[in-house]
């Protein structure tokens, strides 16, 4: 069939021959053109002055600007037409190949054809919100001027990649693997514009700033989010004290469930566990791509050793607050001495009272009581849950750490034994009881899609935690054979 804009004969063999044999020609007319260019280093019309070279310089910089802009758009990749910006591993590609012919032009005139490129780039992805001497005062910020007419290539992926998290990510449409490293779309390829590939490309692209944009974007979401949660804690204070006094009585479960507002805390702790886990995998590739470019690989190696060089920084010391910063901004794993995160929990924590962060391991235990973890069901093959509960596991762990550590007089010690290991002890106990009661009883009262699965977001928690406590923590709240029994249990199911 051939495409009523197609002439007949135009996509045929020969003529694409014949294309290909002008381009010899092309290029003796291109050679010709640039030796040129410089045997006349200057012209001169009356009082007027012109560079060839510096005009073809102006001219290369313009078009590529204008191709980069144009390639970005395409038609819409979706039904609600939202998908309408180039996978960056595409245009990554493009430019590469723009790059290449380009390359030709400079053995011509000896023009640096990648400082041409790199210069558009850094143009394109340059904000004045990172001129100001504050490494933070891009988070705070509140007057940011962000027109896609002034910034064409960022506002497309910052929009795009905040709607993944805030929208599609908040409505179930994705789900995180973290054995895969990439997020799993149900009505669209997600994986097309969210794997590590991707991300990879679109640090390359959009740069550090760029990413710290769409970062900015994720930051204001979590510390709404916090604010509210903070107030559910907050009024639940006399339930939760009454679970701390019964968590080891038969009192233990009625205690828990008696906690208002669990359904509520629990949805927006997935919430900001989206964020948490796709701030990783933003930063995630800024580290792969700093790693493969042979320019930035030495540094960062570099950054990663000195950041090695000292326990974590998880109480915000200010001495050590630089490093933590050009680690991040390296790519390198920070874990919870995220200084940009630690500047929007601060006002969060120490704005409160003290003793309420030391109840927070019971308020997180209760939400096993909420529908997010009485639907979820752990799939093997994807190493994820299917409501996307796994991400909770950075949102606790973010609660039980950074809280207590941004608190007064606080030490490691009391962080590992009363609040993370605190949570694992009691949350551990409310799922041995749940597993003692007789399943058809259980699914009358309290219907579990999959109770092993509560177990299997236990261990990934301890296997996270493995900074604060041993792995071995769990297994004296719940023995590892019981565990291996369940794991059984759902693979078994999963390949059935």
């Amino acid at each position: 069939i051939i495409s009523p804009n197609v002439m007949t004969g135009q996509e045929s063999i020969a003529k694409n021959r014949a294309k290909l044999e002008e381009l010899p020609a092309w290029k003796n007319l291109l050679a010709q053109l640039c030796g040129t260019l410089r045997s006349w280093d200057t012209l001169y019309v009356y009082t007027d002055v012109f560079t060839p070279i510096a005009f073809l310089r102006e001219e290369l910089e313009t078009r590529f600007k204008n191709f980069v802009v144009k390639s970005l758009r395409i038609p819409p990749l979706d039904k609600e037409a939202t998908l309408t910006v180039q996978r960056p591993s595409i245009l990554l590609h493009q430019i590469e190949t723009y790059r290449k012919v380009l390359q030709m032009v400079s053995s011509f005139t000896m023009l640096d054809v990648t400082g041409i490129i790199q210069e558009v780039l850094a143009t394109l992805t340059h904000h004045p919100v990172f001129e100001s001497e504050n490494s933070l005062d891009w988070i705070h910020n509140e007057k940011l001027f962000f027109s896609e007419e002034k910034f064409p290539l960022l506002v497309p992926y910052v929009r795009l990649y905040s709607d993944f998290v805030l929208q599609r990510m908040e409505y179930g449409a994705m789900i995180y693997s973290e054995s895969r490293e990439a997020y799993v779309g149900r009505n669209f390829r997600a994986e097309d514009f969210c794997s590590k590939t991707e991300f990879e490309c679109l640090a390359r692209l959009i740069g550090i700033k760029g990413v710290q944009l769409i970062d900015r974007n994720l930051l204001k979401a979590i510390s709404g989010k916090l604010t509210e949660m903070k107030e559910t804690v907050a009024t639940n204070r006399s339930e939760l004290s009454d679970l701390e006094t019964f968590y080891s009585t038969d009192s233990c479960i009625p205690s828990a469930r008696s906690i208002l507002d669990v359904e509520l805390f629990t949805l927006k702790c997935v919430s900001v566990g989206n964020c948490l886990c796709f701030r990783r995998s933003l930063y995630g590739g800024i580290q792969s791509a700093m790693r493969k470019l042979p320019s930035f690989s030495t540094l960062y190696r570099a950054t990663e050793t000195m950041f090695r060089e000292y326990p974590l920084n998880i109480f915000g010391r200010e001495e050590l607050q630089p490093m933590d910063l050009l680690a991040m901004f390296s790519g390198v794993d920070v874990k919870q001495a995220d200084p940009a995160l630690r500047a929007i929990i601060k006002p969060i924590a120490v704005g409160g009272d003290t003793e309420l962060w030391s109840l927070l391991p019971y308020m997180l235990s209760s939400c096993i009581f909420s529908s997010v973890f009485q639907t979820t069901n752990y799939k093997p093959s994807l190493d994820s849950f299917t409501n996307n509960c796994n991400v909770l596991v950075d949102t606790f762990l973010m609660l039980l750490v950074s809280f207590r550590s941004l608190c007064e007089e606080e030490d490691f010690e009391t962080i590992r034994d009363e609040s993370v290991s605190k949570y694992l002890e009691v949350a551990c106990i409310i799922a041995i009881r749940l597993l003692r009661i007789n399943a058809k009883e259980l699914q009358k009262k309290l219907p579990f899609t999959s109770l092993q699965s509560v177990v299997v977001f236990l261990d990934l928690f301890a296997e996270k935690a493995k900074h604060f406590i041993s792995k071995y923590a769990i297994d004296k709240v719940c023995p590892y054979p019981m565990m291996r029994s369940l794991y059984h249990d759902i693979y078994l199911a999963d390949i059935e």
